[in-house]
């Protein structure tokens, strides 16, 4: 269900993103990979769970997900360094940022791996790829937040 529940706020990524094996489909040129960054709702009191996932748009099946669960700790790779200051580590306690490839291993940062075929569920190496992010139940229960006080997340892309 994307969008159809009144005690969840779905935002959803552009549609026409895919994911190849590599830049130039041959294992070994440079792989493409997307970092997800935003907000982990449930950590700012907004939503009682917050979850991305991720959605083989051809046929609707979803193939991974990360939720608030695993989110903590996430975006400080990307926030924290040597001339960090109090309001970076204070952001990172309600940030996520998540890499989303074809193959974690060796990967240091917090990883989702896309499963590729034959395996099932996977997204093919041509087929798109739909993010949905949701914050579900406000802290007070029974409905959803406000969309209009959330922050939707970025999909960015990237490469080796």
């Amino acid at each position: 269900c994307v969008g159809d529940n009144p005690d969840t706020a779905y935002a959803v990524s552009a549609t026409n993103v895919t994911l190849p094996q590599s830049l130039t489909n041959d294992e070994s040129s440079p792989a493409g990979y997307f970092v997800v960054i935003g907000v982990n709702h449930a950590a700012t009191n907004s939503s009682q769970y917050s979850e991305l996932g991720s959605i083989d748009l051809r046929t609707g099946t979803g193939v991974a997900s990360f939720d608030n669960r695993r989110m903590p700790g996430s975006a400080e790779p990307y926030l924290l360094n040597e001339t960090t200051n109090d309001a970076s580590e204070d952001a990172a306690k309600y940030l996520y940022a998540i890499m989303v490839r074809r193959n974690c291993t060796g990967i240091l940062q917090r990883c989702v791996e896309i499963p590729s075929p034959p395996t099932f569920p996977n997204v093919g190496f041509d087929d798109p790829i739909l993010f949905v992010f949701r914050a579900v139940l406000s802290p007070r229960g029974r409905s959803g937040p406000d969309p209009s006080a959330l922050l939707p997340a970025r999909v960015l892309y990237a490469h080796d």
